[in-house]
């Protein structure tokens, strides 16, 4: 018998003891410092509804919803949800987009606001970073995440709470350094620069030096620029004489301009400086 009125008393208490309205948040950081902000909301009720309203201290610069919705202006922002709810079909997601939750730092990122939803417990929360950023060094977040994860490319952080309706979260991370990158920079830049101050001053030297050959030896280097290597064809070309054209050789060797090489009966010569 005693059996039995606890059971009933268990049904009699079941429309009582229900369970309260909650909130899991999912946030997702972009590169360009835009915080889009997932919300999923589990209503408790025992009617039906067309509409669902929900209040935030700051204006979003987006919202995206399945359905229809209108943004009314005031003290705070109260955004209107056309949504068939119900007991039965009682949950509402909604996503957020705020560009003003971020501030930089140089290559630090500080997220920071404070989520107060009167009416529901916040559960959970989900943050994700942007690729190539971590978290800075201690304290790197308030309150302390629970616990961290990754995609591969992107840090995630958790936090689990318990019959929470305001909670203010501040988030600190920073950007991987490009260090290398700008090693690779610099050396490119570098030989650039050594590659001109060698063209500017082979350009320049040979100028000085072309302004003093006399035109018997400009005439032998042109030669030897066509592709007429042998001293004793360039002579016959330029019709000079066995002895004057030794006599040129000789100058333009003193000069560091040319070199020779025996060949058979002549010379093969070689521009050493001018192209």
């Amino acid at each position: 018998m005693k059996i039995y009125i606890v059971l009933l008393l268990a049904l009699l208490l079941l429309p009582v003891i229900q369970a309260e309205s909650f909130a899991d948040i999912q946030i997702r950081v972009t590169d360009n410092d835009l915080s889009v902000i997932s919300y999923s909301l589990q209503l408790n009720i025992d009617d039906e509804y067309s509409s669902f309203e929900f209040e935030t201290g700051r204006k979003p610069s987006g919202i995206i919803f399945e359905g229809d919705y209108s943004l009314i202006e005031g003290e705070t922002y109260t955004i209107l949800f056309e949504q068939e709810i119900s007991p039965e079909n009682s949950l509402v997601e909604f996503t957020l987009v705020n560009d003003d939750l971020i501030e930089s730092q140089r290559n630090k990122k500080i997220f920071r606001t404070t989520f107060s939803l009167a009416e529901y417990d916040i559960k959970r929360i989900e943050m994700t970073l942007p690729s190539k950023y971590f978290l800075s060094e201690e304290p790197n977040t308030v309150p302390q995440a629970d616990s961290l994860s990754t995609d591969g490319q992107r840090i995630i952080l958790n936090w689990e709470f318990r019959e929470q309706d305001q909670i203010p979260l501040a988030v600190f991370y920073e950007k991987e350094s490009d260090n290398w990158l700008w090693v690779i920079i610099l050396f490119a830049v570098a030989l650039l620069g050594i590659a001109y101050i060698k063209y500017y001053f082979n350009n320049k030297m040979k100028l000085i030096v072309e302004d003093t050959l006399t035109d018997n030896e400009k005439a032998v280097i042109n030669e030897i620029k066509k592709g007429v290597i042998k001293q004793k064809e360039i002579a016959r070309n330029l019709e000079f004489s066995k002895s004057k054209m030794s006599k040129v050789v000789r100058k333009l060797e003193e000069k560091d301009l040319v070199e020779r090489e025996p060949y058979f009966k002549t010379n093969k010569l070689k521009i050493k400086k001018i192209n």
